[in-house]
């Protein structure tokens, strides 16, 4: 569903392959590891992650049928007093359609990736199965779907070394393979991590009830089960039998350097998540002047369970430790909105009011094991974790105080606290003091809009609090091979936002800018850095004061020029710094590009036939907060990338059935593109369904 909001404008999805549940998102100065900064929901239902950020705080994307989806509405910047400091960036909102008779939707995908990078070339396969169905009767409706994939993703992580000086006695080898590391200093390629082999089974059912025809409630109840599964990584080192090397107790001569392979890079990483969410929504109109929308929400990430092996079953001292990793998260939520368009019987002004809760725990347990095959836990190593809740209210009131002109204020309070953080490793325990912060968030904005053109500014100030993971995530996380180090201290970040908008309106269609001005206190930064014992170290720390400053035109219309062609054109230049700090002031904001622009064109060759182009354009960016990091095309870079895809469409009506059918290929340019991580090279995917 991802899909939907890509080609968006300012918005960014880093999805690494078909079926990536790692799918964050970043928009406009928000950047996608920043996915605290992004709110996104379902009928009311909360998508975006309330308790991790970075890679594995992606919107559950997966949650929404594409086939259900009615309108998909993004929303730029904190302007609303409806939405919290999560929505720095912005707030996708997505509307599905329940029933109004008896249907079914069977798909059957394959896809297919051309992967070849350094040591490994192959073909990586996967094949997805949906299936829906739903009907009305009388006031009650139903709509159910399942949804199984499995696809192979490219290694993501490599085995890097530079190597040292020789020191006699070593064994000759062959195959590394000579890179740079993001900073140009010469490295060498010894490995992958493997393929990562995704399976995952969603079972969603949603029960609608009308109370009255303009009155809905929605019960939504969904499981999902995912199991993630690197299996043992590729040593790309031989010896001169051609026997591949494992051990890391071996010492190894290339090139004139001595080396040793991490023999952990190389042993298999197996996720396994199990979740359930419950949801109730009720909307509508209550009388003939207000509505309502009001949702409870509550998830259950009742089994989410890491396994790590210290070698690889290649390996001669294969002896199946590693460790187990057992988190648990869970969050409830619930949200109130009562809106008129017409307050106290005024047609020309119009107001909502609301109230917000939401209870958000995090709990790391992790230990060492003898046997990572049956996942026994004999040993404890270290322990984290701790709570977040905050309540709010918001008011927000707009009038037509002359024609054409509009006029917005609000205000929304909020009140955060911290419950029971701590952490413990070995003999070591600390516990962290509770603590609570309340704020208030004006909310402004003038529009004139006299015809089909129209203006708009906007202003924010608005605070984000901190969420979990940010605050008590202290562990190795194993599927990245990092240490984090949070910070408990943290406070909440500080904006002050701007956007000015002109928007001409055009048939079926419209032409936008946008001039788009924040600056933002103690913003939460995540970076990735070598400690000095060669691992991956991952910190959040406040940095004092950033700047973004931004432009963004839009182009949108179907039937340009009442030909059968629909275009969308977007760019966004933009600058993010850092302006206060200890250090790297005038630095870029790490992860974030100057130039983003996307293109599609859809060509209706006829009622049935489609067939669209797309582009997607970014420039380079830095990944260290020093922006030391100007390499390109080398594992850990932050690349420039050019991508276009392209997807036909057909859809034959055969009375009572429908057949749909569609073929594509991703990056037909077959980029070679690092996002630290690589993106998938070409790929190819075919489609055939029935509706009935």
């Amino acid at each position: 569903i991802e899909d939907a909001v890509m080609q968006a404008p300012s918005v960014f999805v880093r999805r690494r392959f078909i079926g990536d549940t790692n799918g964050t998102t970043g928009i406009r100065g928000s950047s996608y590891f920043q996915t605290a900064h992004t709110m996104v929901f379902s009928d009311g239902l909360r998508l975006h992650n309330m308790l991790q950020t970075v890679w594995n705080g992606a919107p559950r994307w997966s949650l929404v049928a594409p086939n259900s989806v009615k309108q998909v509405k993004v929303m730029y910047g904190p302007y609303s007093a409806e939405h919290s400091g999560n929505s720095f960036g912005g707030t996708i909102e997505m509307t599905t359609k329940m029933p109004e008779k008896f249907g079914m939707d069977m798909e059957v995908m394959g896809m297919v990736q051309d992967s070849h990078r350094f040591g490994r070339n192959e073909v990586l396969t996967g094949h997805k199965e949906f299936i829906s169905a739903g009907n009305k009767i009388g006031k009650w409706s139903v709509f159910g779907f399942y949804n199984h994939l499995e696809n192979e993703g490219q290694p993501q992580s490599f085995d890097a070394s530079a190597g040292s000086a020789l020191e006699g006695g070593e064994t000759v080898v062959y195959g590394a393979q000579a890179t740079t590391t993001n900073k140009g200093v010469g490295t060498y390629i010894l490995g992958d991590q493997g393929v990562q082999e995704s399976t995952y089974d969603l079972f969603e059912v949603k029960v609608g009830y009308d109370f009255t025809p303009d009155l809905t409630g929605l019960l939504t109840i969904a499981y999902e089960d995912v199991e993630k599964d690197r299996k043992d990584g590729m040593s790309f080192l031989t010896d001169s039998r051609g026997k591949q090397i494992w051990e890391q107790d071996t010492k190894l001569k290339y090139n004139g350097k001595q080396f040793t392979v991490d023999e952990s890079d190389y042993g298999r990483n197996l996720t396994t998540r199990e979740t359930l969410t419950y949801g109730y929504n009720l909307s509508g109109k209550i009388n003939d002047e207000w509505e309502i929308d009001t949702t409870a929400e509550f998830f259950d990430g009742f089994k989410d369970t890491n396994t790590a092996a210290n070698q690889s079953t290649n390996n001669a001292h294969y002896d199946k430790s590693g460790t187990v990793t057992d988190t648990e998260r869970w969050w409830g939520t619930y949200d109130l909105k009562l809106a008129t368009q017409e307050l106290m019987g005024r047609k020309d002004m119009g107001a909502m009011f609301g109230y917000q809760w939401n209870y958000s725990d995090l709990q790391y347990g992790k230990y060492t094991s003898t046997n990572v095959e049956t996942r026994s836990r004999d040993e404890f190593a270290s322990r984290a974790g701790g709570a977040t809740s905050m309540n709010s209210a918001f008011a927000q009131a707009d009038w037509d105080f002359l024609p054409d002109w509009n006029v917005m204020a609000g205000a929304r309070y909020d009140y955060w606290e911290t419950i029971g953080g701590h952490f413990t490793e070995g003999d070591a325990i600390a516990f962290f003091d509770d603590r609570s912060s309340g704020r208030v968030s004006p909310k402004f904005s003038l529009a004139f809009a006299p015809n089909d053109l129209s203006f708009r500014y906007s202003f924010s100030k608005a605070y984000r609090f901190p969420m979990a993971q940010e605050l008590y995530d202290n562990v190795e996380d194993n599927t990245t091979d990092a240490a984090s180090v949070s910070d408990p201290g943290l406070g909440p970040e500080t904006g002050y936002f701007h956007d000015f908008k002109v928007q001409y309106d055009l048939p079926e269609g419209y032409a936008r800018a946008s001039l788009f001005y924040n600056t933002i206190e103690d913003e939460i930064m995540s970076t990735t850095k070598l400690n000095a014992a060669g691992s991956n170290l991952r910190t959040y720390q406040g940095i004092d004061e950033t700047e973004t400053i931004g432009v963004e035109l839009v182009y949108k219309q179907d039937y340009v020029l009442d030909l059968p062609i629909a275009l969308s054109l977007n760019g966004t230049w933009l600058n993010k710094e850092i302006k206060k700090h200890a250090s790297n002031v005038g630095k870029e904001w790490i992860r974030l590009p100057r130039y983003r622009a996307s293109a599609s064109a859809t060509y209706h060759v006829m009622d049935d036939l489609d067939s669209t182009v797309s582009v997607r354009y970014r420039s380079n960016q830095f990944g260290q907060e020093d922006n030391s990091d100007t390499a390109s095309n080398v594992y850990g870079a932050q690349d420039e990338m050019t991508i276009v895809n392209f997807k036909t469409s057909y859809a034959h009506d055969l009375g009572d059935y429908k057949l749909k059918a569609s073929v594509g290929v991703n990056n037909i340019l077959d980029e070679d593109v690092w996002d630290h991580h690589p993106y998938p090279q070409r790929t190819y995917f075919a489609n055939i369904g029935l509706k009935i």
